[in-house]
């Protein structure tokens, strides 16, 4: 979405139902104009959300990169 990314964790578990899961975002260009997206996944019912985070691609990604943490799911965008 423009200059950034949504990264959506999920923790995948065995079960025999399903249940509905969904993110949106929205983003506001500088000329004014906006862009809206949201997915619906169909997932087992025992899996887990856990967090999500926005990434801008101007983070810096050298050395170690950039650290992200969504409360349950500490990570890191880095680049070679």
């Amino acid at each position: 979405m423009g200059d950034n990314m949504k990264y959506t964790w999920i923790e995948i578990d065995n079960s025999d139902k399903q249940k509905s899961f969904s993110t949106a975002y929205s983003t506001k260009f500088e000329d004014g104009s906006t862009i809206s997206s949201s997915i619906t996944l169909t997932l087992n019912a025992e899996d887990d959300e856990a967090g999500e985070d926005i990434v801008y691609y101007i983070d810096s990604t050298t050395g170690e990169g950039t650290e992200y943490n969504t409360g349950v799911v500490r990570f890191w965008i880095n680049q070679q």
